[in-house]
């Protein structure tokens, strides 16, 4: 099924038509598993789209119904989130702070339609002196509230209607090799257009994806969007290779954008598949968008020196982290333990401890097997 699965993305994306032989009725039991395997990377709109493109569409009401709801929601997230960030870039604006949209909100341009690249949030940076600020007029003029703990890379706003802005003030992934080129995201941004708006340059921006890429294979999965997303810049964006690749080696991950290049071109241009790009491939396709809880823990896991080590490191936050989250800290280290207190009443009261102890609890279970298969994985991929 994953076969017919990439040839629809292809498709509704690239205009590479169906073969034959993949154009026919499919079953019920078919279309379940298709369902589940585009839900789960949060591409079945774009499946639906396919599918009533060739003539395929469920014929059954329940299938249907469910297809067509991931179209009718794909398209009502990006209108809700589009009037938002319209909204939120005009507020930076009259109040002279300087900004650059991330992800999504720059992405969604180059798919055939906007819609069809859905985002959970809106992700906008900021200079980290100005994030109080920007939060504030948010706030004020748009009526947005704090609902999420503040975390080492951005503040948590919601608008009355629900819409999550991730506020950011650094665009740091917590790995130390791509952390010392990402701090330095303000380098690479030029203005765009409106008088505080900016942009990041086109190697910067691949650069930006891929590191991201990198914190989720680290962290248990990465789904097929973010290559997806890499794909379509790398194919309607002009960028210079030199600069990108100068970029990659800097950072020690140029090996592992070549064995994700491989898979993405597998997937997207008829490429065959290897040994490690069918291993790539099975992680890929089982860990979902957000990636999976065991995975996640076992390639932690694979940094630290055993269950406890691992315990002490999620329990206690490294200092480095949390002077992000707690500015304070920069100027009166003897903070740290009431900074420490202060994140554990953040989690019970946001919710996010339930996650917490799930992550503990799944560290308790994991064998030293596990941890020694995600470690040799990723060695094969080049982290």
């Amino acid at each position: 099924m994953k076969e017919l699965f990439f040839a629809l993305l292809r498709d509704a994306l690239f205009g590479e038509s169906l073969s034959d032989s993949m154009r026919r009725e499919l079953t019920l039991d078919e279309l379940i598993v298709l369902y589940k395997l585009s839900k789960m990377h949060d591409l079945s709109h774009i499946i639906s789209i396919a599918l009533e493109k060739n003539g395929m569409f469920p014929t059954d009401k329940t299938a249907a119904e469910k297809f067509s709801k991931q179209q009718f929601l794909a398209f009502y997230r990006y209108e809700q989130q589009n009037f938002e960030f319209s909204a939120i870039c005009e507020v930076l604006e009259r109040n002279g702070i300087p900004y650059i949209p991330l992800k999504g909100a720059v992405i969604r341009d180059l798919y055939p339609e906007p819609w069809m690249r859905t985002s959970c949030d809106i992700d906008i940076l900021v200079h980290e002196e100005d994030v109080s600020r920007a939060a504030s007029v948010i706030k004020q003029e748009l009526q947005y509230e704090n609902k999420g703990v503040r975390t080492y890379h951005d503040v948590s706003l919601y608008s009355p209607s629900g819409v999550h802005l991730e506020l950011h003030f650094n665009i740091l992934e917590d790995i130390e090799n791509i952390d010392n080129v990402l701090m330095r995201v303000w380098d690479y941004a030029e203005r765009d257009g409106g008088s505080f708006r900016y942009r990041l340059t086109p190697e910067y921006l691949l650069f930006h994806i891929i590191s991201h890429i990198v914190y989720h294979f680290k962290n248990g999965g990465c789904g097929v969007r973010a290559l997806l997303d890499l794909y379509i810049l790398e194919k309607k964006t002009a960028w210079n290779d030199a600069v990108f690749t100068d970029l990659l080696k800097l950072c020690g991950i140029f090996d592992f954008y070549v064995n994700i290049k491989a898979l993405m071109l597998v997937w997207f241009d008829s490429a065959e598949h290897t040994e490690l790009t069918r291993e790539m491939e099975r992680f890929v396709l089982a860990g979902g968008t957000y990636g999976d809880l065991s995975a996640s823990v076992a390639a932690r896991r694979s940094s630290s020196k055993g269950k406890f080590t691992y315990f002490i490191k999620r329990i206690f936050q490294p200092y480095e982290i949390l002077k992000i989250k707690y500015p304070v800290l920069k100027k009166h280290k003897w903070l740290t333990p009431f900074c420490q207190m202060r994140r554990w009443f953040s989690l019970i009261f946001s919710g996010a401890i339930s996650r917490s102890a799930r992550e503990l609890k799944e560290n308790a279970k994991i064998d030293s097997k596990q941890v020694e298969k995600i470690a040799n994985f990723h060695s094969r991929v080049g982290l």
